[in-house]
């Protein structure tokens, strides 16, 4: 069912470096299968690609493999299957045991050269918004590059067109920056368009970003209600006098948050939350 939403593309009659990496705390066994001819199997000739056996296996492995020259189904997503199982290899396709998993990737075998060979696709976050950087070796006819997010399951959107180089041979750089970026984690891939309009879609990488600003208490001083603004939706904000005491407890649905504290005698308190795993802290007085 393609569960892992990471693909690449092969060639027939080529030989590649495959590296399994299982949990660094059991010894695990994996095989490795692709349906080459795309008829749901993996039973027919050369679709078993590798077995790693050794029950004593902890961590990575590596193996290779040869792609058929012929009986390839090419120009559409194939399955290549990766199983493995605590303290031995899965013996078939379907052999998950007790402990077992197995994850579904998408590999593709084109009929013609592709017009361009991605060498990285990166995102990572910035000061100013969600930075993508991507690397080229070669470029044939290329037009330009459509950056797109996904935040929302399977709907992505261009948010930004990169011109390409259009024709090279060594090495190109690009960046795009994701100025209006969505809090939380969201997905970026790239569509690369040639200059007759065809085009083909990049790995899918991902970036998680706290893209809101920081945190405001008002008014500050208070009366009767605090006002906290740009917090994060599903945090628990805690209040604290100055001995430490908790006084109150509430959870955010929304980025902005009022907290009523009438009943609270005047004074110095602290408002506090976690996020990514850590503390912040902002103090309010609370004066009449």
């Amino acid at each position: 069912d393609f569960t892992c939403s990471y693909g690449t593309v092969l060639a027939p009659n080529t030989t590649y470096t495959i590296h399994v990496k299982t949990s660094p705390y059991n010894a695990e066994g994996a095989h490795v299968y692709i349906d080459y001819n795309g008829d749901g199997d993996f039973s027919d000739a050369n679709e078993d690609i590798t077995n790693f056996s050794g029950a004593t296996t902890i961590g990575s492995r590596s193996a290779t493999f040869t792609t058929p020259s012929s009986g390839i189904t090419l120009n559409q997503g194939l399955r290549m299957r990766v199983l493995s199982e605590f303290n031995r290899a899965p013996a078939s396709p379907t052999d998950v045991g007790t402990y077992g998993q197995a994850e579904d990737y998408t590999v593709y075998f084109q009929s013609v050269a592709l017009p361009v060979q991605f060498t990285e696709f990166a995102a990572s976050c910035s000061n100013t918004g969600v930075l993508a950087r991507w690397t080229t070796a070669v470029e044939t006819n290329s037009s330009h590059f459509d950056v797109q997010r996904n935040t929302e399951g399977n709907v992505w959107e261009t948010i930004g067109t990169v011109r390409a180089s259009g024709n090279s041979q060594s090495l190109r750089h690009y960046q795009f920056t994701d100025n209006r970026p969505v809090q939380g984690k969201a997905f970026y891939r790239l569509k690369q368009v040639d200059l007759d309009g065809r085009f083909m879609f990049s790995d899918i990488t991902s970036a998680t970003c706290n893209t809101l600003p920081p945190v405001i208490l008002y008014p500050n001083p208070v009366n009767q209600e605090l006002q906290v603004s740009n917090i994060p939706k599903g945090i628990t904000l805690s209040i604290y006098n100055v001995q430490g005491m908790l006084l109150r407890k509430t959870t955010s649905t929304q980025h902005t948050l009022r907290i009523p504290v009438a009943d609270l005698p005047s004074g110095t308190y602290l408002l506090q939350w976690f996020e990514n795993g850590k503390s912040e802290s902002r103090k309010f007085l609370i004066q009449r």
